[in-house]
């Protein structure tokens, strides 16, 4: 079951259950979105605090849209004056 579904069916805000499973808002609101795979260590308390119910699996980005954020790095020359 996904996340959102589950807290939809049980009638639990986001608010709530991120300060139930001791996480920020927004860390939450980004795995609800798809933006990004909870730590292992969210994904256990998600996993415990749904009673199983939420699985590992179901919080694995199978999307294939996700892209990480990768810093980009620029190469550039640095000229030395004489």
């Amino acid at each position: 079951m996904k996340l959102k579904e589950y807290l939809n069916k049980n009638l639990i805000g986001h608010s709530e259950f991120s300060r139930q499973i001791n996480i920020s808002y927004n860390a939450l609101y980004h795995i609800l979105e798809g933006k990004t795979e909870p730590k292992l260590s969210t994904a256990v308390k998600i996993v415990e605090a749904t009673g199983g119910k939420v699985r590992y699996q179901d919080l694995i980005l199978k999307d294939s849209n996700f892209k990480t954020q990768k810093s980009k790095s620029k190469n550039t020359k640095s000229k030395t004056k004489n």
